[in-house]
């Protein structure tokens, strides 16, 4: 299993909206890619600002190809993510999943 990490930040002001969107385009695009395992999303909220950290997990690097393009160290982001004001991580990082919980 493979673990994708992708972080971003968005005003507090508009991380409500945010979380919703994030589930509606990235999290559901990992869920129904092949291979694709489920995704976390956690949040922390700071002064006026908020960070995410979306993990996706995958079968394989293929699958992961099939989501996110030949350049699997890019990060996927959605067209509409502008509307939130994103700071993103315009790169994930990958890990091997050794233990879960």
């Amino acid at each position: 299993m493979i673990a994708r990490v992708w972080t971003c930040r968005t005003p507090r002001r508009k991380a409500d909206a945010f979380e919703t969107h994030l589930r509606a385009t990235g999290v559901a695009e990992v869920e129904k890619t092949p291979g694709g395992a489920g995704a976390t999303v956690l949040r922390r909220d700071c002064a006026g600002v908020t960070h995410f950290v979306m993990i996706s997990y995958w079968e394989s690097y293929e699958a992961i190809r099939t989501f996110a393009g030949e350049d699997i160290d890019r990060a996927w982001l959605h067209g509409d993510d502008a509307a939130f004001e994103l700071d993103p991580d315009l790169f994930v990082t990958h890990h091997q999943v050794v233990c879960g919980g």
